[in-house]
């Protein structure tokens, strides 16, 4: 199975990107595939730092969240995207099986919760209505 990953010298400026947070390259591969398929631009990151860097070149429209990051928290990523100026506007969608782990703050703060395990159809209609479908109808 191949995935195209997001290339930001190859994308019209109209296409969606979304940067999926996720530890398990299962979980990830399928995150990237569904929203390929549904034209969303996409990149991957699998650490805090690898989305703290990427998040940064990539400019994101939508984050996609795992809270449990192979020993890292994911929760500290939401707090400092939150928290910078330049970020605190991309919203955050919480995909985890941890749930349980997040306050009335953290939830406040996400787009969204979505519980691991997660039915396709929900998760693209919660980004559809986060950030819009991948393009934008054309003008007529």
């Amino acid at each position: 199975m191949e995935v195209r990953q997001f290339d930001p010298s190859h994308a019209p400026s109209a296409l969606k990107r979304v940067l999926v947070v996720e530890d398990d390259v299962g979980i990830s591969d399928i995150l990237a595939l569904v929203l390929t398929s549904e034209g969303y631009d996409v990149a991957r990151a699998f650490t805090l730092q690898q989305a703290l860097e990427a998040q940064e070149s990539v400019s994101p429209d939508l984050i996609t969240l795992d809270v449990d990051l192979g020993g890292e928290s994911g929760l500290d990523l939401l707090r400092r995207l939150k928290s910078d100026p330049r970020r605190r506007d991309v919203p955050v969608l919480i995909v985890s099986a941890h749930v349980d782990r997040l306050g009335g703050a953290d939830r406040r703060m996400a787009a969204g919760v979505i519980e691991k395990p997660f039915d396709i159809e929900d998760l693209l209609d919660r980004v559809a209505a986060t950030i819009g479908p991948a393009c934008p109808a054309p003008a007529l």
